[in-house]
């Protein structure tokens, strides 16, 4: 292999594991912080629907703490004014403040009266007695601290899972004693998911923690986020990430999974950053390689082939008096020079080896010219 093909493997070597290693190295720490704001941006993104999903939670805590310290309840469910039910529970009310359902629970745990609504298709219904006994069941909802106090939070029951909140009912100046308590309910539909969805500008997805055929994602982010992680995240594919975050019911107890997904504009941002840096840098490392590689044929590969051939031409012609011819002054000048020296000295030592044949034969001549 000539000494040009070596130089020309040994640079391509060199720019190809240059190029590796600087690939390895923006995967390993670019791309890799580029994964990190990613997962922090979804979390972020993941609280604050979160924070939208509790939020209905506190719109519900905030009707229950109008309608519970007032008159006309206190009197209403005392038996004293029939035409409450009239006057106030209409349509418009459920509708207006996206109520799904009204129960006056007596201090026993008794019905007093109910009253269910359907925000999807805006008509009234009367309430299951199963829904109405797994609401009696929940003992948080009728543990108050003080004729004030509220609770309130997420529930999830067969029928569905709803936002609730409950509060002693009171006289409008918070005086009892309480003839009873006021439950308000608001069904955590599909369609009032798709309105935060719709307000925060991404999917999100609800799924009961023990509820029946979870996806096998949901499966992974309950593992871990009951295990005590406080958000997880996970690629879906190439183009989109999801983030999941646990949601209590009123009780403290772990309710829903909630999930939302984000497209992966940060990471894909990032790997076409890395992409770019490395065709820059193997742009740049072949520029460079092809100067490196013209400056190594104009200075020494060109210079070593000419004092080649220049030998080869003295060999072939054996005339003692060529001499290579080397410009320069570097290390192969250096070179020519002393095969120049070497050259003269040969010459001299043929020169001094002819003479001595000379000399020798006049005299072997001369003393056969004397014998005769």
């Amino acid at each position: 292999m000539s000494l040009r093909l070596k130089t020309l493997y040994s640079l391509s070597l060199t720019v190809f594991c240059l190029t590796i290693v600087l690939y390895l190295s923006f995967q390993r720490f670019v791309l890799d912080g580029f994964a990190r704001l990613e997962n922090e941006i979804a979390i972020h993104e993941a609280q604050s629907a979160r924070s939208s999903i509790l939020n209905s939670v506190s719109q519900v805590d905030q009707v229950v703490h109008d309608w519970a310290p007032w008159d006309e309840t206190y009197y209403f469910l005392q038996g004293q004014t029939p035409q409450y039910v009239q006057n106030n529970l209409m349509d418009e009310t459920f509708a207006n403040l996206r109520l799904s359902l009204m129960v006056f629970v007596t201090p026993t745990r008794k019905i007093f009266y109910s009253q269910g609504y359907d925000l999807e298709k805006g008509a009234r219904y009367t309430p299951t007695p199963e829904l109405l006994d797994h609401l009696l069941a929940n003992d948080s909802l009728f543990q108050h601290a003080g004729l004030t106090s509220t609770q309130s939070g997420l529930l999830v029951l067969p029928e569905g899972t709803f936002v609730v909140a409950s509060q002693p009912v009171t006289t409008s100046t918070f005086d009892g004693p309480s003839p009873g308590v006021l439950l308000i309910a608001r069904r955590l539909s599909e369609s009032e998911i798709q309105q935060i969805s719709d307000l925060l500008l991404m999917p999100i997805q609800i799924r009961p923690v023990n509820g029946a055929r979870l996806p096998a994602d949901f499966q992974t982010a309950r593992e871990h986020l009951l295990a005590g992680a406080q958000a997880f995240t996970t690629p879906l594919n190439g183009e989109r990430i999801a983030s999941y975050q646990l949601l209590a019911d009123v009780n403290s107890q772990p309710a829903l999974l909630m999930r939302i997904d984000l497209p992966r504009s940060v990471y894909l941002e990032g790997r076409q950053t890395v992409t770019y840096l490395v065709i820059s840098l193997l742009v740049t490392c072949l520029v460079f390689g092809g100067i490196i590689a013209f400056i190594l044929e104009r200075n020494v590969l060109s210079r070593i082939l000419h004092l080649g051939r220049d030998l080869q031409h003295i060999g072939l012609t054996a005339d003692p008096t060529l001499r290579v011819n080397l410009s320069g002054n570097d290390e192969l000048t250096q070179l020519a020079r002393s095969i120049n020296h070497t050259l003269d000295s040969l010459n001299e030592a043929n020169r001094e080896v002819r003479q001595s044949q000379e000399r020798y034969m006049l005299a072997v001549e001369g003393a056969n010219d004397g014998i005769w």
